[in-house]
């Protein structure tokens, strides 16, 4: 089943303006983990590659998590305060708004929107699932650059100038587990909505039921991919069309974006007469996933979600992106790193210290060839032979000491691996602390007392300064902490100042 995506890609156009000459030549490995495909492309040269092959010597290592396993919510982050990270408040906001386990541990991905103000596209998926995911291309690499929300795929489209941006476009996909539509307006994510059930094994399951022919899915994908839609195949897609119809109808955030064209596409590939079927159940223009890419070595049964995979990370800058969900990002190539910055440095001053004496004094010998006679010539050059191996010594012991701060460098760069390792690990305890900080903050507002102050010590001991109107009110609320199951509490004594209640708690984890 040949994917129709891959039709005749020369390169970026120059529709949206925009450059990707920061990644041309090097090889970008994208990987779908869900169907264990992989392929190396590499300008617009595109090769499979065995799972096996993948290492962490590849430059640049791409993979995505599928939508219907992200947890997405459009967050106002104009009421953060100014002593709070705008990753904290978003994570706890999320947190709040999308109802999850404050158990439960969360990556999050964010992204400011174009159209409104201090407001933030934000997606979250459970660590856990991220890990079972990436598990077996993690088998032959510990390093993966990018882990992309599925709906953010599409970004690279207009990045690269395959797609004019000065338009809203809509992309629905159907495959074999999940179906969604995502719309973009002015080549920016706006808008995604998962479709349920609706997915290519639905399908296949509904086919018998309505034309009585028991089927393998296989070979109901094969006819489909094969016939396309026509005769009774009408009748098995309708149902999923006209439940896409209904939701450009009844969202608002579909039914109001001016929805210029709809570009539908599959796992099995363009599907003929689906697009013309489409465009009639829901009254706009549809197209296949048909976008004029060609490769080189492309007439492969390439997923084009790997396509975009490969556009999305050409066009992204060699910042860490906060739309990253990668927990295995590689350390800084070490030029890029201050002790890379200090060795070029050192080398520099080295070289130039042994070249300019050097030229200097040729240049001193020149002159005096033409000032002076034979003799006076020769005594002149005995003295710059000694002149030089008196700077030969000098540059001896400045080479030793080059060598002795190149050692404790190497200290320095050895320290500074281990804190990128940990990296890690103290990002998942910081999310953690939100949690608590979120737990703590719900037992004061359900108690209805205030807090004065809130610290966090190296131990993780939060010391919190409460103040009430009423004494009750903060007994109870630390006879509430002590009774739970998760923290452990250390109260000291009430006191009374013009009619408030104060009294410092400090709190744990248990």
């Amino acid at each position: 089943m040949k994917n129709n995506f891959l039709a005749s890609f020369k390169g970026p156009s120059t529709v949206s303006g925009k450059s990707s000459s920061s990644k041309k030549g090097l090889e970008i490995t994208t990987v779908d983990v869900f169907k264990s495909k992989a392929y190396a492309f590499k300008d617009n040269v595109v090769k499979p590659k065995d799972y096996s092959s993948i290492s962490k010597k590849d430059p640049m290592i791409v993979t995505y998590v599928k939508n219907r396993e992200l947890h997405y919510t459009k967050l106002d982050a104009s009421g953060s305060s100014s002593g709070e990270t705008l990753e904290g408040f978003l994570l706890d906001a999320a947190y709040r708004n999308l109802a999850l386990d404050n158990a439960q541990q969360f990556l999050m991905s964010y992204g400011p929107r174009k159209d409104k103000e201090n407001f933030y596209d934000v997606f979250l998926i459970s660590a856990e699932t991220v890990e079972t995911n990436l598990q077996p291309l993690l088998f032959n690499t510990e390093y993966i650059d990018y882990v992309v929300p599925e709906p953010l795929l599409y970004k690279g489209l207009y990045e690269q100038g395959v797609l004019d941006s000065n338009s809203v476009d809509c992309f629905i996909y159907i495959g074999d587990d999940e179906a969604y539509v995502v719309v973009y307006n002015q080549g920016n994510f706006s808008f995604v909505r998962s479709l349920g059930r609706y997915t290519l094994n639905y399908l296949a399951a509904q086919y018998p039921a309505i034309t009585g022919q028991k089927i393998e899915k296989a070979d109901f994908f094969a006819k489909l991919k094969q016939d396309g839609v026509s005769g009774e195949m009408v009748n098995v897609v309708d149902e999923l069309l006209y439940f896409v119809s209904d939701v450009f109808a009844n969202l608002s955030d579909l039914s109001t974006a001016n929805i210029s064209k709809i570009f539908i596409g599959t796992d099995i590939g363009t599907i003929n007469g689906l697009a013309d079927l489409a465009s009639k159940r829901i009254g706009i223009e549809c197209r296949d996933f048909s976008f004029n890419l060609n490769f080189e070595g492309g007439e492969q049964d390439i997923n084009f979600l790997n396509v975009l995979m490969f556009l999305y990370a050409r066009g992204c800058d060699d910042e860490r992106s906060p739309l990253n969900l990668s927990p295995y990002l590689r350390p800084p190539a070490f030029m890029k790193r201050d002790g890379g910055k200090f060795v070029a440095l050192m080398g520099v001053a080295l070289v130039a210290g042994l070249i300019m004496p050097g030229v200097e004094l040729v240049q001193a010998g020149l002159n005096t060839m033409e000032r002076d006679e034979q003799k006076l010539k020769v005594e002149s050059l005995q003295q710059e032979v000694n002149g030089l191996n008196s700077k030969k010594e000098n540059t001896q012991k400045e080479f030793n000491a080059i060598k002795d701060k190149l050692a404790n460098l190497r200290a320095d760069l050895e320290l500074k691996e281990n804190i990128i390792k940990d990296s890690h690990s103290k990002k998942v305890e910081y999310k953690m602390k939100n949690s608590t900080l979120y737990d703590i903050a719900k037992y004061l507002n359900d108690q209805g007392v205030n807090t004065e102050n809130i610290s966090i010590d190296s131990d993780n001991i939060i010391t919190v300064v409460l103040n009430s109107s009423n004494d009750i009110k903060i007994t109870k609320l630390i006879k509430f902490i002590e009774n739970s199951d998760r923290y452990s509490v250390v109260a000291k004594e009430i006191s009374v100042k013009e009619g408030i209640y104060q009294s410092a708690i400090k709190i744990g984890v248990k």
